[in-house]
């Protein structure tokens, strides 16, 4: 637990582009403070995890969040998200379900970085140009087409769609 919060406060303070001496020299501590800290010489106390916080740009939300390198993204999404209609958040979330149905049956899968050929593939076999592995337990994989996807969505938000 310990060094999972070190690891935050070093994250956070290369991310606001500080050194450790310069960190430390703006919280007015000693100029080796922070490398002592970081070190796992001493543990800060909540109140000084907080003033390293704010140093940084950041917040305790931030610090605690769980995904701690994707807070600010999600944060975003959702910001966005409670900007919204109803129907476009019901669309949204069918796309989020369908995105990560894709990414659990896709773990195996390497070097995907599109979704733009619809095949079924034997174990191995190469499925496009892209190199696409296939390694599924059944030895069988069928690759979900993006627009197939997006066009599911724009029905449901238009009401065209089955549901």
């Amino acid at each position: 637990m310990l060094q999972n919060m070190l690891d935050r406060l070093v994250s956070l303070r290369r991310r606001a582009d500080l050194s450790a001496w310069q960190l430390s020299l703006k919280i007015n501590r000693h100029g080796s403070y922070m490398s002592k800290i970081e070190d796992g010489q001493f543990e800060p106390s909540f109140n000084d995890v907080e003033i390293i916080v704010r140093a940084c740009g950041s917040n305790m939300e931030e610090f605690c969040y769980e995904n701690f390198d994707s807070y600010r993204i999600d944060k975003e999404i959702l910001n966005k998200v409670r900007e919204i209609n109803p129907n476009e958040k019901q669309a949204f979330l069918t796309l989020l379900v369908a995105m990560n149905q894709l990414q659990k049956k896709d773990r195996n899968v390497q070097n995907r970085n599109d979704f733009r050929d619809v095949r079924k593939s034997k174990k191995g076999e190469k499925v496009n140009e892209k190199n696409f592995e296939v390694s599924d337990d059944d030895g069988v994989y069928v690759e979900l087409h993006h627009d197939d996807v997006c066009a599911g969505v724009c029905d449901t938000v238009t009401g065209t769609g089955d549901k």
